[in-house]
C-alpha cells in the first residue's frame, strides 16, 4: 500500500524553496510556510484584505513531476509576522485543499482545515514538515478529509479534530474523529474476511479521547476515551494513573531497552481507578447467530454451551463470588446485548509492577488486587 497523499501534510521529503513574493508580508509569510511544508514555487493568484484579515485565493504550489498543492484560498486572521519571521494569526483558514503526490497519484482533499490559534515558526531547513502549515496551535480542525494512496485505497473522516490545553503544570488535550472510514482495499486479506464474516463490507468508526496529565502530582486522567464501530459496538475507557512524572518518563525515554530500568519505571506508576464499557451494537447477535448455526444449535443452546465454557475457565478462580458475578453478567448480556462494564477501584493504588507479576505467577489473584466489578445491563 502506498502512501496516501494526505499525509504529505504530515511529513514529505525537500526541494526547492522560491516562492513569488506579493509584498504582504503576512502572504508571504504564508507561502514561505507552504514551500517548508515540501512544496515548490509557491504562489497566489490574488491577494487581499478583509478587515483585519489577508485573504490569499487560488494557492498553488508544485513544479512538474513533483508533489503538487492547491488551495481555493487561505484567510489569516489578525495576522503579523514578529522579528524571528514567525507567522501570528488569531486564525487560519484552508480551504478546499487538494495535494498529490510525486508519481502524480490521486488526490486527496480537505473541505476546511482550522488552526486556532496559529503560530508559524519560519523554519529555514531541509527536513520539512506539516508544522510549517500547521504549526502551534490550541485547536485543529478538519472537515471533511479523504486520503488516498491509489483510486481505491482511501481513508476518509467527515470531522477531525485535536485540541491542546494550557501547559503551566496541567497538560490536557482531546481528540476526535467522526465517520473515520478505511475501504476494503487498505485491509489485509483476513481482516476483510472476518469483516465480511459478519457482513461489515466497509470499517466505518468513531472515536475520540479526553485526557490530562498534572505534572507536580505525576496524575495522568483518561476522562473518556471512546472507540465506535458501525455495526460492531463502543469500547469506552476511563482512568487515572499515578506516578507519570517528568522525571520518570525521561528516565523510560532514555532506557526503553533496558528491561531492568522499565520493571523499575513500572514500579514507580501505580493505577488508581480503571472502568472500560463495551456497548453492543450488532456484534454479539451476529457471532451467537454464526456459533449456534455452525454448532446446529438453537441460540438459547449455544449461549448455554458459551456460559458453560466460560464458568469451567473460571472454576480455579480464587474468589469464587467474583467468578459468579462474571457468569451471571454473562448469561444476561448474550441474552440480551446491552452494555458490559468492567471496573477496577482498589483501595489503595496498585503499582504496574504487581499487576504485570501478579498477571504472570497467579493471574486467578487480579480480580482480588485490583478489585474488579462486573455490571451487565
Amino acid at each position: 500500500m502506498r502512501l496516501p497523499a494526505i499525509l504529505l501534510f504530515v511529513a514529505i521529503g525537500s526541494g526547492a524553496h522560491a516562492f513569488e513574493a506579493t509584498g504582504n508580508a503576512v502572504a508571504d509569510a504564508m507561502l514561505r510556510a507552504v514551500e517548508t511544508a515540501g512544496f515548490a514555487d509557491a504562489r497566489a493568484d490574488r491577494v487581499s484584505r478583509d478587515g483585519s484579515s489577508t485573504v490569499l485565493t487560488a494557492v498553488t504550489a508544485g513544479e512538474q513531476n513533483s508533489s503538487t498543492f492547491f488551495a481555493q484560498s487561505i484567510r489569516i486572521d489578525a495576522g503579523l509576522v514578529d522579528a524571528d519571521n514567525t507567522l501570528i494569526a488569531e486564525k487560519i483558514e484552508y480551504r478546499r485543499v487538494s495535494i498529490t503526490t510525486e508519481d502524480d497519484g490521486p488526490a486527496s482533499q480537505m473541505d476546511r482545515v482550522t488552526v486556532a490559534p496559529a503560530r508559524l515558526v519560519d523554519q529555514r531547513t531541509d527536513a520539512r514538515t506539516a508544522s510549517s502549515l500547521l504549526g502551534g496551535f490550541d485547536r485543529l480542525t478538519i472537515e471533511r478529509i479523504t486520503a488516498r494512496s491509489t483510486a481505491d485505497e482511501t481513508i476518509s473522516a467527515k470531522h477531525f479534530q485535536i485540541e491542546v490545553g494550557p501547559t503551566d503544570g496541567v497538560v490536557s488535550g482531546g481528540i476526535i474523529a467522526e465517520d473515520l472510514t478505511f475501504s476494503p482495499a487498505l485491509l489485509d486479506p483476513l481482516a476483510k474476511e472476518r469483516l465480511q464474516g459478519l457482513g461489515i463490507q466497509t470499517l466505518v468508526m468513531d472515536l475520540s479521547a479526553d485526557a490530562t496529565w498534572r505534572e507536580a502530582a505525576g496524575e495522568g486522567v483518561l476522562e473518556r476515551g471512546r472507540i465506535s464501530v458501525d455495526g460492531i459496538g463502543a469500547l469506552e475507557l476511563s482512568g487515572s494513573v499515578l506516578g507519570l512524572t517528568r522525571t520518570l518518563l525521561e528516565r523510560y525515554r532514555a532506557t526503553a531497552n533496558n528491561l531492568t530500568a522499565t520493571l523499575n519505571a513500572l514500579g514507580g506508576v501505580s493505577i488508581a481507578a480503571v472502568t472500560m464499557t463495551f456497548e453492543d451494537q450488532g456484534l454479539t447477535d451476529k457471532l451467537l447467530a454464526r456459533g449456534a448455526a455452525s454448532a446446529r444449535l438453537t441460540r438459547a443452546a449455544y449461549t448455554d454451551v458459551v456460559v458453560e465454557t466460560l464458568a469451567a475457565a473460571l472454576a480455579n478462580l480464587a474468589d469464587e463470588a467474583f467468578a459468579e458475578r462474571v457468569i451471571t453478567a454473562t448469561r444476561k448480556f448474550l441474552g440480551a446485548p446491552g452494555r458490559m462494564t468492567l471496573a477496577s477501584s482498589p483501595p489503595k493504588p496498585v503499582t504496574a509492577l504487581q499487576v504485570m507479576t501478579t498477571a504472570i505467577v497467579n493471574p486467578n489473584l487480579l480480580p482480588e488486587l485490583l478489585s474488579i466489578e462486573i455490571d451487565a445491563r
